[in-house]
């Protein structure tokens, strides 16, 4: 309230009146471009007045690298609606029907949709949505602000399926995933049934597909997007919304590291003549990007997310649900070559645009934010962030859980809880599970059961897998003394060089990262090997001591610790008590015993060695 009132005393009372009322005015654009802002202020001179705003330092923000389009600052933006609505809510009102109607005439639907709206006309918007909303999606550089749903009138969408279907489209495309499948499901169980051979029974099943996806249910998502294609191709109609189908797989293909579907995706939907541009460069390139980087195609993988990344940036989308792939193949190609901060720049990008609303994109960009701590040698801070990723998604499909899993037992492994691992490791499947229980049986000393895992690879190893695979070997070889350990290494390096990979090189096995820096001095040096030293000396120096997390506790927890103990990261003292039926004086005396069995003196130190000891 302060800062409100201090911004328009000393800062909008302060401009002309004719910039005081533009303000005021475009403060109900998401986007301020010359033409939205000449439409809404019925001003001749927008693009000047705009131009002056960025000039001035007036709170607006360039969203493009021509400064065509901007925004205002997401507080002053707050503000300045406030006072507008404060000032004159009948001109309010109508300034939102004037941009509605120029943004309809324009053909954005969605952002017409949002003024109408708010200027009480919600059946326009409704008539507006039901057809337009996907099309305009797939075209559309910055997403609108999210539909205020509580100021439609549901008898608008009773006896409406069209209508409800445009509505539930616009949230899930907006991210709101639980409100968006209620709606879904409402129209699911529609009486009379909607007809299965008809194009909303198309779009209903595309849609569905998409919520699937959004919520980590892959298998199912495959199936539903078929369906929808089904349809299509049986009833032969023309619809705008045909080519999401194609989009939705290829968001789904990567993930389950299906490289021939993912390539067969992209071929159809880049034969499509009805495909979007910001689809054709951004999104395809950024899933067969994803794919390859995932196989250890490296340098196809930086080409293709680069050019995406260019053209997302030049189209306005750098802010977009498209640009999510391609952002984590740039941050991952960045952690390989052991770029940690650039890694970390990209992965926080790409979780400004995913994070609580697009669960299944924010669950595995979280995993990337884990592998960065891991590789920065902060293994709590990993932990706690795959925790975190575990919890944004319920009921994830094997696939994505998998992933979790697979992160959590490296880093767990890295400092000696090999029993965790191996309980991780079961979750997994085929090379992944058989590479992890490799690096489990080395870190426990068996070397004959590392050497069984590592055998009889695939005919079909994509190049990550055989350079995994090439140093796990090098790694039994060391363990066992084996003269021949030199030439395995040789074979590892080789791999290593011609794909680009540094980080895995040294980060896989810690024999191999060791043997490296003990033996750097005999290897023939050149700029890259120097690189792979340099990040194995890294690696080795960011180790965690194993010492440390060993100490187990020395009596275990009681039940009722246990429940308090689990209550402890998101409760204060008095909601444990209430929660619990116990008094706050037994909350603290348990608490005093939990922190002595685990030998802590703080709340933070209590909930990190829970997190050690996989009691959170």
């Amino acid at each position: 309230h302060l800062i409100s009132e201090y911004f328009i005393a000393e800062v909008l009372n302060q401009q002309p009146s004719d910039v005081a009322q533009f303000l005021l005015d475009t403060s109900i654009l998401s986007q301020l471009t010359a033409g939205s802002c000449a439409a809404v202020s019925e001003r001749p001179d927008a693009a000047a007045m705009l131009h002056h705003l960025d000039a001035a330092g007036l709170f607006v923000v360039p969203l493009d690298d021509e400064r065509t389009m901007f925004r205002y600052h997401h507080l002053v933006r707050q503000v300045l609606r406030a006072e507008l609505r404060a000032r004159d809510p009948d001109r309010e009102r109508a300034l939102h029907v004037r941009i509605g109607d120029w943004f309809e005439a324009a053909g954005d639907t969605r952002r017409a949709t949002r003024h109408f709206v708010a200027g009480r006309q919600s059946d326009r918007a409704l008539s507006l949505l039901q057809d337009r909303v996907v099309p305009d999606f797939l075209r559309d550089p910055v997403a609108p602000s999210p539909l205020d749903v509580s100021m439609i009138d549901p008898a608008l969408l009773a006896d409406a399926p069209e209508r409800l279907l445009g509505l539930a489209t616009d949230l899930l495309l907006s991210g709101d995933t639980e409100r968006g499948g209620e709606y879904l499901r409402v129209l699911e169980h529609a009486q009379p049934p909607i007809p299965a051979e008809s194009r909303l029974a198309a779009r209903l099943t595309l849609m569905r597909a998409f919520h699937l996806a959004q919520t980590g249910q892959l298998s199912e998502a495959v199936t539903a997007a078929h369906a929808a294609q089904a349809i299509q191709d049986r009833t032969q109609l023309r619809d705008e919304w045909n080519p999401a189908v194609s989009l939705v797989l290829l968001r789904v293909y990567p993930i389950l590291e299906d490289l021939t579907a993912v390539e067969q995706e992209a071929a159809a939907a880049l034969a499509r003549a009805d495909l979007p541009e910001p689809a054709r460069l951004i999104l395809v390139p950024n899933a067969r990007a994803l794919a390859w980087f995932q196989a250890g195609r490296l340098s196809a993988a930086a080409d293709a997310a680069g050019a995406a990344h260019q053209a997302a940036r030049r189209l306005g989308f750098g802010q977009h649900f498209f640009a999510v792939d391609g952002l984590r193949v740039l941050s991952g190609l960045a952690l390989e070559r052991r770029d940690l901060g650039a890694a970390e720049r990209l992965t926080e990008q790409a979780l400004s645009i995913t994070e609580r609303w697009r669960p299944m994109f924010e669950f595995l960009t979280l995993l990337d934010r884990a592998r960065i701590w891991v590789a920065r040698g902060q293994p709590r801070k990993a932990l706690t962030v795959v925790a975190a990723a575990r919890r944004v998604l319920a009921g994830p499909s094997p696939v994505l859980l998998g992933q979790a899993d697979e992160v959590e037992a490296q880093v767990r492994l890295s400092f000696g809880d090999l029993q965790a691992a191996a309980e991780l490791a079961r979750g997994l499947t085929g090379t992944r599970q058989a590479w992890l229980l490799a690096r489990i049986a080395l870190a426990a000393g068996d070397i004959q059961a590392a050497q069984h895992h590592l055998e009889s690879p695939r005919s079909d190893l994509t190049p990550r897998d055989a350079l995994v695979r090439q140093i796990l070997l090098t790694a039994v070889a060391i363990e066992r003394g084996d003269p021949a350990a030199d030439g395995i290494l040789g074979g590892a390096l080789r791999l290593a060089r011609d794909g680009g990979f540094v980080n895995t090189l040294v980060s896989t096995a810690p024999q191999v990262t060791s043997y490296l820096v003990e033996h750097a001095a005999r290897m023939r040096s050149d700029a890259y090997l120097e690189r792979v030293i340099s990040a194995a000396l890294d690696v080795r120096a960011a180790q965690p001591d194993r010492a440390e997390y060993r100490q187990l506790i020395a009596e275990p927890l009681t039940a009722a610790e246990l429940r308090i103990l689990k209550l402890l990261p998101t409760s204060t003292y008095l909601q444990i008590a209430a929660t619990l039926y116990i008094s706050r004086n037994t909350v603290k005396t348990q608490l005093r015993s939990i922190y002595q069995k685990l030998g802590v003196t703080s709340r933070s130190e209590a909930i990190e060695r829970a997190v050690d000891l996989r009691l959170l």
